[in-house]
């Protein structure tokens, strides 16, 4: 008996009960909080039915039975053979990717493996006059015409640091994003309500080739930099050294111009940031830094995603002649 439904899909419950027993810290999932959840993206939810469908179909071709009707033990023991085997290995890895990734954003999984509790969020927030220049498509009644002088594809430190750029040498510039805007109010440090607002496709992006290698994309206001902090650091001395010294061009201050002397060192550990970064830290600055040290992302006190926010609040002042992001 199989439902369209994965909460009522008796191989999906099997599956999800096989994947996680209890252990001695970790609680066993329930299949009645975790499949749901997945059930409420129907393109993801069809996929997993018909991987279901054939992890269904490998077991009664190999043991002539039901795969939800064998004992525990017959149907750990199906899985571990075939993560051995170069196709099924794969085609089970990705089944099991979806499951393994709600299971660990259960409330109980994370109470038991000792992650923070979330973050307080803020009954107010303080509004700026910046925000004013934000406009969300979805609450535009027609098409706007918007004159510019240039337009941005992108709010992320790249983005953003164009448009300032621009607007600090008087050019008019819209920002194009893809996501929305988020505030203090927004980050409350679980994972479940997060990832969904801030990453595109959940955070499933990936780059394929001869292995899979996640690439997590940022899709708010902010870019990218929002959830990938602290990963883009000064070349050091030493290196550009190297670089030189292998004919690949001179990388010292002096050639890379008046874009050098504004990076500074973080006041936390010691990496050099840019001095525009460090001085621009928005007011959801406090909460995301503690939500990215959750993430074991070591230094937060001048996250590239204040970079974005900050560029992007000054790359047009609130004037008439200025049209709205």
């Amino acid at each position: 008996m199989t439902s369209n439904r994965l909460t009522r899909h008796v191989t999906a419950r099997a599956l999800v009960a096989t994947l996680f027993p209890a252990g001695d810290r970790l609680p066993a999932a329930d299949p009645d909080v975790l499949l749901p959840d997945l059930d409420a993206h129907p393109r993801l939810a069809r996929a997993l039915r018909l991987g279901l469908a054939w992890l269904a179909l490998r077991y009664r071709l190999r043991h002539g039975g039901a795969f939800h009707r064998a004992g525990a033990e017959r149907r750990a023991a199906f899985i571990e053979g075939l993560t051995h085997r170069p196709l099924s290995g794969r085609l089970l890895r990705a089944l099991c990717l979806p499951f393994k990734a709600r299971y660990l954003l259960d409330e109980r999984v994370e109470a038991a493996a000792g992650c923070r509790p979330p973050v307080q969020v803020p009954a107010q927030v303080e509004h700026f006059r910046w925000r004013q220049q934000i406009t969300a498509a979805r609450d535009c009644d027609q098409d706007l015409d918007l004159e510019a002088d240039a337009v941005v594809i992108g709010s992320g430190a790249g983005g953003a640091a164009a448009a300032y750029e621009l607007a600090s040498r008087g050019l008019a510039v819209v920002i194009v994003e893809e996501g929305d805007y988020y505030d203090r109010s927004h980050f409350s440090g679980r994972l479940t309500e997060v990832v969904p607002k801030l990453y595109r496709a959940f955070g499933s992006n990936c780059a394929t080739g001869n292995a899979l290698i996640p690439v997590p994309v940022g899709r708010n206001v902010g870019g990218t930099t929002t959830i990938n902090s602290g990963t883009c650091m000064r070349t050091p001395a030493a290196v550009r050294e190297h670089w030189r010294a292998r004919g690949l061009g001179d990388f010292s201050d002096a050639a890379l111009g008046p874009g050098s002397s504004r990076w500074k060192p973080c006041s936390r550990c010691g990496r050099r940031t840019r001095a525009m970064w460090a001085r621009s830290a928005t007011s959801s600055t406090g909460a995301r830094r503690r939500w990215a040290s959750k993430r074991a992302i070591r230094c937060g006190a001048t996250p590239k995603a204040a970079t974005a926010r900050a560029c992007a609040s000054s790359a047009a002042p609130p004037t008439p002649s200025n049209p709205p992001m």
